[in-house]
């Protein structure tokens, strides 16, 4: 006579699955929220996601961690299996790596320095900063920071021949002088050059719409000027206050086609 298997009741097994799997979504959920206001608040604020390019693979990842870990809960949890707690172990473990990766990626792809230039900010990821000469980097300059990117100005050396190693080795696509921190120096000092190069908002219509340009412009009365912001994925314009000296922001308006 063979053991008489406990029946079991699969609609009740499926409602246990799913509340596991809903308290690990929800706990997944708010993980996501909190990297995303990191993300977006801190490492690219404002417009600065869409000028490196940042959210698309983000949002994904953020998409597939959060969906991955709630679904494989569910298809596991069982409180009869003496091995679910390692399972579940397995499961957050893996979660977190996957998250960790995507976060140290998103980490070394943020701005670390929007450095005045000749005639334009470019936006200086981590990934793209020489690390070379690190003896000659002042002290400001030395890591990049950690809480959001911050205005510097970057100049050409004095030295003629490095001038030329320089230009050579951007041409080429290597470091150009804005990847350099051993060159830079604080913004302020760079506004005898800006007010030389600064552009007319008039401009703005040229590569813009002009009821976009009024409407962004209706939320900044005291700027009369404006740079290029030269990023990854899309350029975006530096909106200036010359009375004041002040850079006022950066908005989402084409500097160029």
């Amino acid at each position: 006579m063979g053991i008489e298997r406990p029946k079991v009741d699969m609609r009740k097994t499926i409602q246990v699955r799913l509340k596991a799997a809903g308290i690990h979504l929800l706990a997944s959920l708010v993980m996501a929220g909190i990297t995303a206001a990191w993300v977006y608040g801190v490492w690219y604020p404002g417009p600065l996601a869409a000028a490196a390019g940042v959210s698309g693979v983000f949002v994904l990842l953020l998409f597939v961690d959060v969906s991955l870990g709630p679904l494989l809960t569910g298809l596991v949890y069982d409180k009869r299996k003496p091995e679910l707690r390692r399972d579940l172990i397995v499961i957050v473990f893996l979660q977190l790596a996957a998250l960790g990766y995507g976060v140290f990626s998103v980490a070394e792809g943020r701005p670390a320095w929007l450095a005045y230039n000749v005639d334009r900010f470019d936006m200086v990821r981590v990934v793209e900063i020489d690390r070379r000469q690190a003896g000659r980097v002042p002290d400001a300059y030395q890591e990049p920071p950690w809480f959001g990117p911050q205005w510097v100005s970057a100049r050409m050396p004095d030295q003629i021949k490095e001038r030329n190693d320089i230009l050579l080795e951007s041409a080429g696509g290597g470091f150009d002088v804005p990847h350099r921190p051993y060159l830079y120096r604080p913004v302020d000092r760079a506004w005898p050059e800006i007010e030389k190069r600064i552009r007319p908002l008039e401009a703005l219509s040229e590569h813009n719409s002009s009821t976009l340009v009024d409407d962004v412009l209706a939320k900044y009365p005291e700027v009369d000027g404006w740079v290029p912001l030269k990023a990854r994925d899309r350029s975006m314009v530096v909106l200036l206050d010359l009375d004041a000296r002040r850079i006022a922001d950066i908005v989402d308006l084409r500097p160029w086609n």
